[in-house]
């Protein structure tokens, strides 16, 4: 992920965001990416989607995919699992 400068998006609702993201997390709402997907970055750098659970992750990595974006990964466990492991939250 890191040596090919991989984009974290947060497809959750902007009230879930405001509460706490993962450092460095551009925030793309799920509805704003099913209508605006190129907001996503560019089709071939990577991309990792992320929300609280995985559940609407997995939801906008088929849009990205549909709409030709190839290298698209979903964080497994999103948010929560994210918090469970210890690792760093900030309040946007």
């Amino acid at each position: 992920m890191n040596k090919e400068s991989a984009t974290l998006i947060d497809v959750r609702r902007a009230e879930d965001f405001a509460k706490g993201s993962i450092p460095q997390a551009k925030h793309l709402p799920l509805e704003t990416l099913q209508a605006s997907p190129e907001n996503a970055g560019k089709k071939d750098k990577p991309i990792i989607l992320m929300c609280q659970s995985g559940v609407d992750a997995t939801k906008a990595a088929h849009i990205l995919r549909k709409a030709g974006f190839t290298k698209i990964f979903s964080l497994q466990g999103g948010l929560t699992g994210w918090q469970a492991a210890g690792l760093p939250v900030i309040k946007k």
